[in-house]
């Protein structure tokens, strides 16, 4: 095998080592090279440097102090009601092919953990309902862009939250919703 390439690469070698050594014009005499296309100074406009400066925590979407109240608020009515066994369904918000997961949560521990949709190809963990506002608290602590909250009313229990952590990236945005929420014996 190297010996039949051989001869190509010495062949291709000398091309590039002949490439701009026979005294050709200078690049900036070239019809498209950038010197032909250059603006005279005199129009040329001024050229300023712009600031690249992370977004505001919390533009858009709930303050960091708005967000932890609303959360502080919903953890206390949801450990009020003293619910420790539930299933609860939860769908991936994301860009991604959609997911749904159920946990089966005995005593505050997930004992059975099962995707819903046949496509799930990111398992995203078990779910509870603490582990749900443990993530919100996260977002919280490590600053966000947006982020929007919704959780019950009566029960505290997390509805739905989604974070852009940063408006200058594509494809990041998350969350979490809430399909079910069952008590169990």
């Amino acid at each position: 095998m190297i010996g039949r390439t051989f001869p190509f690469v010495v062949a291709f070698a000398a091309v590039l080592a002949a490439c701009g050594s026979d005294g050709a014009a200078p690049v900036d005499t070239l019809p498209n090279s950038a010197a032909s296309a250059t603006v005279p100074p005199s129009t040329a406009p001024p050229i300023t440097a712009v600031a690249v400066t992370d977004p505001p925590i919390g533009d858009n979407g709930l303050e960091p102090s708005e967000a932890q109240a609303q959360l502080d608020a919903a953890a206390a009515r949801w450990d009020a009601q003293g619910l420790t066994s539930y299933t609860i369904v939860t769908r991936q918000l994301c860009f991604c092919p959609e997911q749904e997961w159920s946990d089966t949560v005995v005593d505050g521990e997930v004992t059975e953990h099962v995707a819903l949709t046949d496509d799930a190809f990111f398992d995203p963990g078990p779910a509870t309902m603490l582990s749900l506002f443990t993530a919100v608290q996260m977002v919280i602590d490590e600053g966000y862009a947006t982020l929007d909250l919704e959780f019950d009313p009566e029960t505290g229990a997390l509805v739905r939250y989604f974070v852009d952590i940063d408006r200058r990236m594509a494809d990041e945005e998350s969350g979490v919703e809430v399909l079910s929420l069952e008590p169990t014996g």
